[in-house]
């Protein structure tokens, strides 16, 4: 479902869109916009994985730890 959103737009100028054989996609983007790129990729939850750069993976990660640690 998300990954058909995803390749019908253009999210950046410079984007690369591959598909995997299990139907999922990989975007890559150029864009300096690190905190709106955050928070893009968060608002699709579940469904988005950051691979790199670490330094986002690693924001992401924690801004989800930190969400879910108000549920407990």
């Amino acid at each position: 479902e998300q990954a058909r959103y995803i390749k019908e737009r253009q999210w950046a100028k410079e984007q690369k869109i591959k598909e995997q054989k299990d139907g999922s996609i990989i975007l890559e983007i150029k864009t300096s916009g690190f905190w709106d790129v955050k928070k893009w990729v968060l608002s699709f939850g579940a469904e988005a994985r950051v691979l790199k750069p670490e330094k986002l993976r690693k924001a992401v990660i924690e801004e989800m730890k930190a969400g879910l640690a108000g549920y407990s």
